[in-house]
């Protein structure tokens, strides 16, 4: 009975992920809103295209995330199967694109959840403690960055999922009494086959590396873990492979380590020395307890060296996971410092907790007294302090996206109502659905062309203009484009930005042939999203 009460308590805070997962989302809206369809997108037409299993090669290969896309291909082939509404399972996910969303978002949530599940049982069974259990199951909890990609189509779900598992199978390794060289060299395939699959979902998962490196003792141990990562690796991610892609993902790398700006742009000098001081600042004040744990640990590490107690801390089975955790948390800070975003520290947030737990274990060692397994509470008292900071911040961030949803609404809805019939433009930025669907196709690989004639098909009224090459999308048909502008008189384009609207306006008048061409903004809102109306033949 009290086994059976203490799985009902290692629910708890899966189901709780799994309600504040909904409740986050319904407040985002639809992903094609505000900007948030990349890249939800960029991965749905992919995994359309690996879910029609034949030559359909990937043209999203950045993270590579290619375990996003696969799971997001079985996702739509299982649910076109049994409720799709049109045979061609291309237009069925061009014509109702949220609702395949929306499964995937599901099965992604519940992949996360029964991962914290099986962390709170692993570390139960192989401690004995429902109170470290639970603690340890408050890893993905503390980072409002981490609670957005729960509700994400993208690789950070994979990268969540990968750690909670990463953390069980380590808990389970450290606590194992007998390890001998089979055992160890089983537990250098199950870490092999973690990160490799951890790698093939986002690249940036890789100081975590360092944690299994430093616990496998033996070098012939360390060079197993290391090939078996570079096989599954390779095994994760050749459904999109190809000699194009791996050409240019390693260029993309490449650019990425010998550029300071981010995706490989920028001045060829491996940092820019002021961006990356102002980013480490912002690592750790943003986000108080990733800056409180790893402080605590370091401070740790360097007094172990002056403390009269320092060999039994170094004597303790949890001291070279802690130098891991430290010294994986330190390679992320660096890294992500470079071209900063607050998503490219998850992996090091997913230590978090782990980090705090582990060090209680290891000062456990000299002040039993005051840490311990059943004396953990003092960190708990910690963590209350910081969910406290952590809900209002929350709260936050979901009514401004409450907000940006709706303010999104009105402009979509005024388009609808007033301008059904006439030709409409967007760009990247726009809240639509249509130009969600043609940020997607522009990712599409081989099925690209294809792609953009089904999309004309469907919705023969929308254009696309690239904000970036100030020109309209070279796979739409030119030619109708004029037509239809020349007949209509007026268009209408949807964007949030000035330096679109002039760029439009000069590529217009070119193309129509007509310089007096005017235009007038017929809504906004807080975004910056405006309609305006173009008119071909100003009075």
């Amino acid at each position: 009975m009290k086994k059976i009460n203490s799985v009902l308590y290692l629910l708890i805070l899966p189901v709780l992920l799994i309600i504040l997962s909904i409740l986050y989302k319904a407040s985002i809206g639809e992903y094609f809103i505000g900007g948030f369809y990349d890249p939800a997108y960029n991965y749905l037409i992919n995994s359309l295209n690996l879910s029609q299993f034949n030559a359909y090669g990937v043209g999203n290969f950045d993270h590579p995330g290619t375990p996003v896309q696969v799971m997001g291909a079985f996702v739509i082939k299982f649910f076109h199967m049994i409720s799709g509404n049109d045979p061609d399972i291309a237009k069925d996910v061009f014509t109702r694109p949220e609702f395949y969303l929306s499964r995937i978002f599901i099965v992604f949530v519940l992949m996360i959840a029964s991962a914290l599940f099986f962390l709170g049982l692993i570390v139960y069974k192989k401690l004995n403690d429902i109170k470290s259990a639970i603690f340890l199951q408050l890893t993905p909890f503390y980072f409002s960055t981490v609670y957005y990609q729960f509700t994400n189509f993208t690789s950070e779900p994979f990268l969540i999922f990968t750690i909670l598992i990463f953390i069980g199978i380590v808990i389970y390794f450290v606590n194992d009494p007998d390890m001998s060289k089979s055992k160890s060299m089983k537990y250098a395939v199950i870490f092999g086959l973690i990160c490799g699959f951890g790698l093939a979902s986002k690249i940036s998962i890789f100081p975590v590396f360092i944690i299994p490196l430093l616990l496998l003792r033996k070098i012939s141990v360390k060079v197993i873990f290391l090939v078996v990562l570079i096989l599954s690796f390779m095994a994760f991610i050749y459904p999109a492979f190809s000699s194009d892609n791996a050409s240019k993902y390693s260029s993309w790398v490449k650019g990425v380590i010998t550029h300071s700006g981010k995706y490989g742009e920028g001045s060829e000098n491996f940092i820019d020395s002021e961006k990356f001081s102002t980013n480490i600042k912002t690592i750790f004040f943003t986000d108080p307890v990733f800056g409180f744990t790893y402080f605590m640990i370091f401070f740790f590490l360097i007094f172990q060296f002056f403390l009269k107690t320092g060999k039994i801390i170094r004597k303790n089975k949890y001291f070279i996971l802690l130098v891991g955790i430290f010294l994986a948390m330190s390679g992320q800070v660096f890294i992500v410092a470079k071209h900063f975003e607050p998503h490219y520290m998850i992996p090091a947030m997913m230590l978090t907790v782990f980090g705090l737990f582990v060090l209680n274990s290891v000062a456990w060692s000299i002040f039993p007294a005051y840490f311990g397994r059943n004396k953990i509470a003092y960190i708990s008292l910690v963590m209350m302090v910081f969910t406290y900071f952590q809900v209002i911040n929350i709260t936050k961030e979901t009514t401004y996206f409450k907000n940006r949803r709706d303010e999104s609404y009105k402009v979509m809805n005024y388009l609808k109502e007033n301008y059904k019939d006439m030709p409409v433009v967007t760009t990247y930025g726009s809240s639509s659905r249509e130009f969600s669907l043609y940020l997607g196709v522009y990712w599409g690989g081989t099925q690209k062309e294809r792609y953009s004639k089904l999309l004309n098909n469907l919705y023969p009224n929308y254009y696309y203009f690239d904000r970036w090459r100030r020109d309209f999308d070279q796979v739409s048909d030119i030619e109708r484009m004029k037509t239809q502008l020349l007949n209509s008189g007026k268009i209408i384009l949807q964007t949030d930005s000035k330096e679109v609207l002039n760029n439009f306006m000069e590529k217009i008048k070119l193309i129509a042939n007509k310089p007096n061409a005017s235009f007038k903004s017929v809504i906004s809102n807080f975004r910056g999203e405006n309609i305006y109306e173009i008119d071909l033949n100003p009075s």
